[in-house]
């Protein structure tokens, strides 16, 4: 009596293992974080200007699970631990540089300068406009 067994080629198992690790490797980024994880390309490219008091715990808040990509802050002395903190942002001391230079590669930002500065604020709103923006008063 012939037994009831399946012969696996070489094909069919080469065939059968591309597709499945052609399914495991090409998953969209809603299952990826449904697994706990945030696939890169989701996570925002946040610059932040005044980096000192709220602005640090505002950095600290997001800097887990965003990519810090610029820090600006008129008192480098008061920012020099922030500055040190995060070696892989680009450090700034005026804003508009900071835009002229990374404008294009920035997604979101996040201004906590002093209130008397609100009209620094409303230009960077502007010129940022298509931006998500963050102003901490």
């Amino acid at each position: 009596m012939k037994e009831n067994s399946k012969n696996i080629t070489r094909r069919n198992f080469i065939g059968t293992t591309g597709a499945v690790a052609a399914g495991l490797t090409i998953l969209p980024g809603s299952v990826i974080s449904g697994l706990g994880r945030k696939a890169p390309s989701d996570k925002l490219n946040i610059a932040v200007i005044g980096i000192g008091g709220m602005g640090n715990s505002n950095l600290k808040a997001v800097a887990p699970t965003e990519n810090i990509v610029a820090l600006c802050d008129v008192d480098w002395g008061y920012s020099k631990k922030v500055f040190a903190e995060n070696p892989n942002a680009k450090a700034y001391w005026d804003w508009r540089k900071m835009y002229d230079e990374m404008g294009k590669s920035i997604d979101a930002v996040i201004v906590a300068t002093a209130t008397i500065h609100i009209v620094l604020q409303h230009l960077m709103q502007s010129l940022w406009a298509n931006m998500l923006m963050f102003r901490n008063h």
